[in-house]
């Protein structure tokens, strides 16, 4: 019974710790500008509106491996 109200009291805890206000950054790192990079970053874009605390970053090399 211990052992339960431990974990329960546990749960909440990690429950309440999650909702911060913290912002989270994804960087989104391509190869190319093809029409298919677009359409997948354009989809990543379209997931971030599910999350107020989420940013998402886009870069592409151009082709250039440097």
């Amino acid at each position: 019974m211990k052992i339960k109200l431990i974990l329960v009291a546990l749960n909440l805890l990690f429950a309440f710790a999650s909702c911060s206000d913290r912002r989270t950054v994804i960087g989104v790192s391509q190869c190319s500008n093809d029409t298919w990079r677009q359409k997948v970053n354009r989809e990543i874009k379209i997931g971030q509106y599910k999350y107020k605390n989420v940013d998402v970053s886009f870069c592409s090399a151009d082709n250039n491996a440097k």
